[in-house]
């Protein structure tokens, strides 16, 4: 009995060193430790970051200043402004740089992830612009700005002056944004009958649309649906015929509109997993309504009191 305790013991500890472990590397590995930076003396620093929801001003620090907990949301595909001021003293020989780790691999070492902003006034403010590249990781990621004097700035290591400063940004993936832009019912006037109904889809959103099922009914009576397949680019659309149906009225009446329903299900993106941006706009209602060959007695009116019986010229 002892012998089995002593093996239970055994490995119940096994096991918690190995959990222990496990959770220890996928903690390590799901948070990034960036590059470290510093500045030797204060003089020229970044006193203003500005760019979406980020403003902030600040005084110089050494090391890198964490302002991780300041954000602002930017689009894949999208460019935004930013400008950064100088302390209270600024040289036409200062530099500044904006590093941004977009594939969210702990460095800012890859393509399009370095921004070289600009001065006109002599280096009391720089300014320039962002774009988030197609290739964006979505979620939240690091950008650093540095500014640095008579040296071109680098993400990490020390230089003499200057300032290191870390934001966040929030990086959103395009979704697709599926639409039922119109229902096309048969072209006013005409009588009963059975014709086509189509459906013109679009896509409001800036990712694309790969696939969806156009669901349709008639009166609330389901029709058979239709499904498409294909790439369906930002603000394109496509119009599907749905089907026939027999626009005619019971015999006798009621002559009551006809009620079209259009919906879309199954809407999947092209190149993007993310799902339909807004579900308001996958659904459309149209009324139509034909002329009718059933025509009674509408009236009969008598001739007028000034009305005399024969034959007058008519000049």
């Amino acid at each position: 009995m002892k012998n089995n305790n002593k093996f239970y013991n055994t490995l119940f500890g096994v096991l918690l060193i190995f959990a222990v472990i496990l959770g220890f590397t996928q903690t390590s590995m799901a948070q990034c430790t960036y590059c470290s930076a510093s500045t030797s003396y204060e003089d020229e620093y970044i006193a203003r970051v500005e760019i979406g929801d980020i403003d902030n001003s600040s005084d110089w620090q050494g090391g890198v200043a964490d302002y991780t907990n300041k954000s602002t949301t930017v689009m894949v595909g999208q460019s935004y402004n930013i400008k950064v001021s100088n302390g209270p003293y600024y040289y036409s020989s200062d530099q500044v740089r904006v590093f941004v780790d977009w594939n969210k691999d702990c460095d800012f070492d890859d393509a399009n992830e370095t921004f070289t902003l600009t001065s006109s006034d002599g280096g009391k403010t720089y300014t320039g612009s962002i774009t988030v590249p197609s290739n964006a990781a979505g979620g939240t990621t690091r950008m650093r700005v540095r500014m640095t004097y008579a040296s071109t700035p680098v993400a990490c290591g020390s230089s003499t002056w200057g300032e290191v400063e870390d934001y966040s940004l929030n990086v959103i993936l395009p979704s697709p944004d599926a639409a039922v832009l119109e229902i096309i019912t048969p072209t006013y006037p005409y009588m009963e009958g059975t014709y086509p109904v189509y459906a013109k889809i679009g896509n409001l959103g800036d990712g694309n649309v790969g696939s969806f099922t156009v669901n349709w009914s008639v009166n609330g009576v389901s029709k058979p649906s239709v499904n498409w397949s294909g790439v369906l680019k930002k603000n394109e659309n496509v119009t599907l015929q749905l089907g026939t149906h027999d626009f005619i009225y019971p015999d006798g009446g009621p002559y009551n509109p006809f009620t079209i329903d259009v919906w879309l299900t199954n809407i999947v993106g092209s190149g993007t997993t993310l799902p339909d941006q807004d579900a308001s706009n996958n659904f459309k209602t149209a009324k139509t309504a034909p002329a009718t060959e059933d025509a009674g007695v509408v009236g009969i009116v008598g001739p007028s009191g000034s009305f005399t019986p024969g034959v007058k010229d008519v000049v």
